[in-house]
């Protein structure tokens, strides 16, 4: 989140005269307070001052690159501040006279990088970096802090439960609690706890921007599995590097920081009442999340299509609050996609595939609806003409058992996909919902249930094709079974919620 505040109420961290790129046209020289985050979940912004000359300029634009340097007493180089996007914005302009005036713009940066050079007297040869990855919150990758309190007033903590993972051959990564310390205004020490990812990497990869880019894709992985597994969206914010020569920052601002809540916060609307349900908020329970990441992130890694997986767990866990129409109708294209995909590399398409053969099959077909329809009038024999193609596609239903069978997911207890018994399926559901019809306020707890049961299916799904057993989650189905508060819905409540939706 960006703060809006003023240029006066705080302190900055940089003043730089700065360098802007507009569409290939650079300006100089342009006067901008640099104010970089006081927590990991904020954002950094800009100030721009501009004269009136360069006001005019980047008066018409929403978009700039950036770019600055500042000297140090010994005029060598001493902080590089480059943003390839910086977004403008609070465009202002106050006169003072005819001939006097101040301008002021808001710059929101997007992946800022702030390098720092360090130069010590007796500098240790080492191409050792040691990197901290800024996180957002999740209970589950942090460690479990037990305090010792000193009788000299020290806190110290032993941490238990800690996860150390190794996200790829040069990238061994243990997740940590760091702790910060900011003076109030009115002069008060405030405490605060961050979750940090930390690691020794090459000191001589760090300007290496491809190098970045494939450490940063790895670990946005890692924490997708780790976003199903706890059901809390988590994301790197940015992260930071120490060598024997630089301090390299780096922030992140293209994407919304996650609150750290689990998705059954985020969306239960009385959580109070489920207290005595054995739901816990976290798919994986604690005790096996680190073996659940072990089998699960390289299996993500494998898989054919891993951006289809990465999807639906954000569609899973977007980390924010949903209607239940939003949330169903998510989370069933997810499944649905991914049920796609199994149809295309399974060659489950087309009955024929053959693109010739099927034209002589259509062919025939068209003929004999012909014969078979020559009481009809021509207009009504071309509505069913226009059907043929369909014969040839695989239903969905058929695709759909033959993923459940390929990857022996049973989905018996929960709400069917597809009408069975006379019963509609959610798929049923899906097709009034995506159409725009409302649902009644007197039905809402049956949609919900529905809802329920499509979130538990594609966790399911994803849990197999990730190759870690269901059993061992929180969507077991013995442990829905024995739950009261889940799946909680009688033949009764279907049958007229059936009736219902086909009336729509």
């Amino acid at each position: 989140m960006i703060k809006s505040e003023s240029i006066s109420e705080r302190k900055e961290d940089f003043f730089v005269q700065a360098s802007l790129d507009i569409l290939g046209k650079e300006i100089q020289e342009v006067p901008c307070k640099i104010y970089l985050p006081e927590s990991t979940m904020d954002k950094p912004y800009f100030w721009f001052r501009p004269s009136k000359i360069q006001f005019d300029i980047l008066s018409k634009t929403n978009k700039t690159s950036f770019s600055a340097v500042l000297d140090g007493f010994n005029s060598k180089k001493e902080v590089t501040i480059i943003s390839p996007e910086v977004y403008l914005s609070s465009k202002s302009t106050r006169y003072w006279g005819p001939n006097s005036s101040e301008s002021t713009l808001k710059g929101e940066p997007q992946n800022l990088k702030v390098v720092q050079v360090i130069n010590l007297a007796d500098k240790i040869e080492s191409n050792r970096g040691f990197l901290n990855i800024w996180i957002s919150p999740n209970s589950l990758l942090e460690p479990i802090l037990m305090p010792q309190y000193h009788y000299h007033g020290d806190i110290k903590y032993d941490r238990v439960g800690q996860i150390e993972f190794e996200i790829s051959e040069n990238l061994i990564v243990t997740f940590d609690k760091h702790f910060k310390t900011a003076t109030q205004k009115n002069g008060d020490l405030k405490q605060s706890s961050f979750l940090v990812g930390c690691a020794e990497v090459d000191s001589l990869q760090i300007n290496d921007t491809k190098y970045e880019n494939e450490i940063m894709s790895l670990v946005d992985n890692f924490l997708m599995v780790a976003s199903l597994g706890s059901r809390t969206r988590t994301a790197c914010l940015g992260w930071e590097i120490f060598t024997n020569n630089h301090i390299v920052k780096f922030y992140r601002s293209e994407i919304s920081f996650p609150s750290g809540k689990s998705e059954f916060l985020i969306n239960c609307a009385f959580p109070e009442d489920l207290k005595g349900s054995n739901h816990t908020h976290s798919l994986i329970d604690r005790s096996c999340f680190q073996d659940y990441l072990k089998t699960c992130f390289p299996a993500l890694l494998s898989y054919p299509n891993p951006e289809i997986l990465c999807d639906a767990i954000v569609n899973l866990v977007p980390g924010r609050k949903r209607t239940i129409e939003e949330s169903f109708l998510s989370m069933f294209s997810s499944l649905e996609s991914l049920i796609l995909d199994f149809r295309k590399r399974n060659n489950l398409e087309y009955v024929i595939a053959d693109e010739e053969e099927w034209k002589s099959r259509k062919k025939e077909m068209h003929e004999s609806v012909t014969t078979i329809m020559k009481n009809y009038s021509g207009e009504q024999r071309s509505y069913v003409y226009g059907k043929l193609d369909e014969l040839n596609r695989i239903p969905l239903r058929i695709v759909f058992e033959k993923f459940c069978s390929e990857y022996n997911i049973n989905v018996s207890d929960l709400w069917p996909l597809f009408r069975v018994d006379g019963i509609i399926g959610l798929s049923d559901i899906r097709n009034k919902l995506i159409h725009g019809d409302i649902i009644s306020n007197d039905y809402i707890k049956m949609l919900s249930e529905a809802n329920s049961s499509l979130q538990y299916m594609l966790e399911r799904v994803l849990l197999t094709i990730l190759e870690y057993p269901i059993d061992k989650s929180d969507v077991s189905k013995t442990l829905l079974f024995y739950d009261q508060f889940r799946l909680n819905w009688t033949v009764d409540e279907q049958i007229k919620f059936t009736d219902y939706i086909d009336n729509l």
